[in-house]
């Protein structure tokens, strides 16, 4: 049997350099646990620099050069010559995959050879996996080809329930969360999905998009991340256009992470004028609930 070949992407823009050694860390670790069942295996990382920034390029490269990864991991830097989302930057990584899954600018889709890798892994880089995270992502996508998209346990201290599962927002808890109101609470509560039982798996609407264990022929079949969004719904939008392609999104307790950057905090103004418009293509897309 061929090894497993993964794949990651993390966007990046100005992050701390500690941040990024530390998911490195996490990731060397969780690669250092996979290989222990499945002999041979590699990872080829992505970084996609989004902050056009000659200084915090050149800090990137200055890390990488002082890293010493062993030979299955793989880390490319992609510079952005612009920065055009958060969508875009990752569909970067999934335009350079090797071996038959490049993007196909003309057909706005990927290729239909068969991928080299099996499993993309879609991350924020402020999140850091356990060490059986990646070998527990893998096993139960090998049990259940239906499944396109895995979430985990968040093991740190995150909100009322450990996950970012979510139901189909209706506008109404959607701006009480967003924007911090204590309104329409019970609403709420049923958008995160606090009446789950967060100990078992279940299968869900959508994901908060900081950790997406994928498989890549379900990205392939909805052709990546919708480039339209610059910041904000890019990732609800490729859960639904996923389970419209009759993929299963699968929330699992036993896949845990760590998610520093986690929970709702306030936002500047442009960043709620990025949520707005967002919202804006995203429930003209999908349909408007309340």
């Amino acid at each position: 049997m061929q090894a497993p070949h993964l794949s990651a992407s993390v966007v990046l823009y100005f992050t701390k350099t500690d941040v990024l050694n530390q998911q490195l860390d996490s990731l060397l670790k969780a690669m250092t646990e996979f290989c222990k069942e499945h002999s041979g295996a590699s990872l080829t990382l992505y970084w996609i620099d989004n902050s056009v920034d000659e200084n915090y390029h050149q800090s990137l490269l200055d890390l990488i050069d002082g890293r010493e990864l062993p030979g299955n991991i793989i880390l490319k830097l992609i510079r952005s010559q612009e920065n055009r989302g958060y969508g875009e930057a990752h569909n970067q990584a999934l335009q350079r995959l090797e071996n038959g899954t490049d993007f196909d600018t003309a057909n706005e889709s990927f290729d239909s050879k068969k991928p080299s890798h099996d499993y993309h892994l879609l991350l924020n880089p402020d999140v850091y996996l356990s060490k059986t995270c990646l070998l527990e992502c893998f096993q139960q996508m090998e049990l259940a080809p239906k499944i396109g998209l895995l979430t985990g346990k968040i093991s740190d201290n995150y909100e009322s329930v450990p996950h970012v599962a979510k139901r189909f927002p209706g506008i109404r808890p959607l701006l009480g969360r967003y924007l911090r109101l204590p309104i329409w609470l019970q609403q709420q509560q049923k958008y995160i999905y606090a009446d789950k039982d967060s100990k078992k798996a279940f299968d869900a609407e959508l994901a908060g998009g900081c950790f997406y264990f994928c498989r890549l022929s379900a990205l392939r079949s909805v052709a990546g991340f919708d480039e339209r969004y610059f910041l904000y719904f890019e990732d609800f939008d490729l859960c639904q256009r996923l389970r419209n392609q009759a993929w299963i999104l699968r929330y699992s307790p036993d896949i845990t992470f760590q998610h520093d950057g986690g929970g709702v905090k306030a936002k500047s103004f442009r960043h709620q004028w990025f949520f707005f418009c967002s919202a804006l293509r995203f429930y003209s897309c999908h349909g408007w609930r309340w």
